[in-house]
């Protein structure tokens, strides 16, 4: 079933990550990349503890920029499960940290709107504590970075109108992050100050 949905996934999903042309054993980087259909199975496989205690929506997005460490995002409506998964030297993915995330009464994303669903700690190969960010895009947002505390811009992944990324460090305030927005002619058509909005698990 896992197989199943990142060949869909492969095939029909809308993402901005370019051509797979990096090693996911690359030092992190601020911009994601794609990944083989073969690695990009392994990581998804990888989120199987998961599965063994529920049900998981169908696969959405995920975000990979090296250090051996994938975020790996299930989503239908606005029900969503997500998980961090690494990769060891013998090229096996097991889970760090996963979180899940069902709505009560939550309204339509706008056109332009960025809405955070999750985000906060997690582990990542070869880095450590790190901090991940899942989020909902609406339709006109066609590019999203994400400032951090420490003033760097980190491109995040967009496919399915879910956006993620993740850094090295944990920032001691949330509040100090920025979600900027742009449209397909690259205008910031969404900025949201992270105190302005639901950044809590």
């Amino acid at each position: 079933m896992l197989a199943m949905a990142v060949a869909v996934l492969t095939a029909c999903g809308e993402s901005v990550n370019p051509a797979p042309s990096h090693d996911l054993a690359e030092p992190w980087q601020a911009v994601p990349f794609d990944l083989d259909a073969t690695t990009l199975a392994a990581a998804v496989d990888g989120c199987r503890p998961y599965a063994n205690s529920q049900v998981l929506p169908p696969l959405a997005m995920f975000d990979a920029r090296g250090a051996n460490t994938v975020i790996v995002a299930f989503a239908q409506g606005g029900d969503t499960a997500s998980c961090t998964v690494v990769r060891d030297e013998a090229g096996r993915f097991s889970m760090t940290t996963g979180n899940t995330h069902v709505p009560s009464g939550e309204p339509l994303v706008g056109s332009r709107e960025l809405r955070p669903r999750d985000n906060g700690p997690t582990v990542a190969a070869g880095v450590g504590e790190a901090t991940f960010f899942l989020g909902i895009a609406g339709p006109e947002i066609a590019a999203v970075e994400i400032v951090i505390p420490s003033g760097n811009r980190v491109k995040a992944s967009l496919a399915n109108g879910w956006f993620a990324a993740w850094w090295p460090g944990r920032p001691k305030n949330q509040s100090n992050l920025t979600i900027n927005g742009y449209d397909a002619l690259g205008v910031l058509v969404a900025s949201e100050p992270c105190a302005d909005i639901d950044c809590r698990r």
